[in-house]
Parts: C-alpha cells; sequence; structure tokens
C-alpha cells in the first residue's frame, strides 16, 4: 500500500509560470503526458485513502456498537 502521508507531503505545489506558447511541440507532449501521469496517480490515492476512511469508519461504528451491546448487557444483568 502507498504511504499517502510521505507521498502528500513530497509533493509541493508548483508556483512557476509555464509559458506554453513558447514551447515546443515534443516539450508539450512530453509535458501533458507527465500530467497525466500525475493526475491519475493522485486519483489512485484518493480512491486508496477513500477506502481507507471507509474501513476506518466502519471499523469505529462496530466498536461502538460493540460498547452499546455491552452497556445494554451489564444493565439488564443489573436489573436482574
Amino acid at each position: 500500500m502507498i504511504s499517502t502521508q510521505k507521498n502528500a507531503q513530497s509533493q509541493k505545489p508548483s508556483t512557476e509560470a509555464h509559458d506554453f506558447a513558447s514551447w515546443k511541440t515534443d516539450q508539450l507532449i512530453r509535458f501533458a503526458h507527465e500530467s497525466l501521469q500525475k493526475i491519475n496517480d493522485l486519483e489512485d490515492q484518493v480512491s486508496h485513502m477513500r477506502q481507507d476512511l471507509r474501513s476506518a469508519l466502519q471499523a469505529y461504528r462496530a466498536i461502538l456498537k460493540e460498547q452499546e451491546d455491552l452497556k445494554a448487557q451489564k444493565a439488564s444483568t443489573s436489573i436482574t
């Protein structure tokens, strides 16, 4: 699995302005391919993070339900 925290920290936003009008065709093609690859990689990371979040929420809900069940069980045994 990809370490999303490390990747997120290592990717710094680019502040350099691109003058695409002055670029040669092969440079534009290479830039487009690299940009598409970065977009695809980021989409994969987001997908993994969403799945991690779903799993964490599912586990959290299971823990809460277990705790509620234990409280209900204790309450019913203390009444009798």
